[in-house]
């Protein structure tokens, strides 16, 4: 099983989106995906469209290894709600609180791909996913203040490797419009920093997606032939093609 860690320290750049319908990809291309959400604000579980409170959430699962999943039409689920911004209070005094969440993915079998959508932070939530992971998918923005923070990501996800030394990391353009002017310049400004850790695939601004999360249903189930679809497939076929 391949874990994927779904991070940016910057919020709203699309992490939750990513991983909802980057899972509903690649459980289209017959692939079996765990989701598991980690952060309380819950995004992820929201999208998904689990609205009502969950007794067996990602909390459980750190701490009582509850490995009780929610069965959904395109990937399981482990469901987050505000009760896991209680986690780093409650692991402060465990052994080894970076791997708890390493140490329960190794009983987690029948999954080809298990995505982790973090906290926009580099807290212990985040932490604990990037010990856990294999890749790490950073979402950004061609945006001056989001692409100031790669060169602070990629120094973080490096010191990760002293922990996860197979620890891979790719960055992701997200909603990418090439009629902005600020989107082209700014492309090859975050190709001089990240260079060959980007991925090939672009997601394409689209309005779908906005739409898509007011029905609670992903971009694949909303409108398939949308462009956000489209891109997300090929994603997902890039992702399957790493190994």
């Amino acid at each position: 099983m391949k874990i994927i860690s779904l991070l940016n320290q910057k919020g709203g750049v699309g992490t939750s989106t990513t991983a909802v319908n980057l899972s509903v990809a690649l459980s289209k291309l017959n692939k079996k995906v765990l989701l598991i959400d980690l952060d309380p604000q819950g995004d992820t579980t929201d999208y998904s469209g689990v609205i009502d409170e969950q007794e067996n959430t990602s909390l459980e699962f750190l701490l009582e290894g509850n490995k009780k999943v929610m069965t959904l039409e395109h990937y399981d689920l482990i469901p987050a709600d505000i009760s896991l911004s209680d986690f780093e209070l409650r692991a402060v005094n465990m052994i080894a609180r970076e791997s708890i969440l390493r140490s329960k993915m190794d009983s987690v079998e029948g999954y080809d791909y298990c995505l982790i959508d973090c906290p926009p932070s580099l807290g212990l939530l985040s932490v604990n996913s990037l010990v856990a992971s294999n890749l790490v998918i950073s979402p950004v923005l061609l945006e001056r203040f989001s692409i100031k923070g790669l060169r602070s990501l990629s120094d973080t996800l490096e010191n990760i490797k002293v922990i996860n030394p197979n620890i891979e990391n790719k960055f992701l353009v997200n909603k990418y419009n090439k009629s902005y002017s600020h989107n082209t310049e700014n492309f090859d400004a975050i190709m001089e920093v990240i260079k060959e850790q980007i991925f090939k695939t672009v997601v394409r601004q689209d309005v779908k997606i906005s739409q898509s999360q007011v029905e609670t249903t992903n971009i694949f189930d909303f409108d398939k032939k949308s462009k956000a679809a489209i891109d997300f497939k090929k994603l997902a076929e890039e992702v399957i093609r790493l190994g």
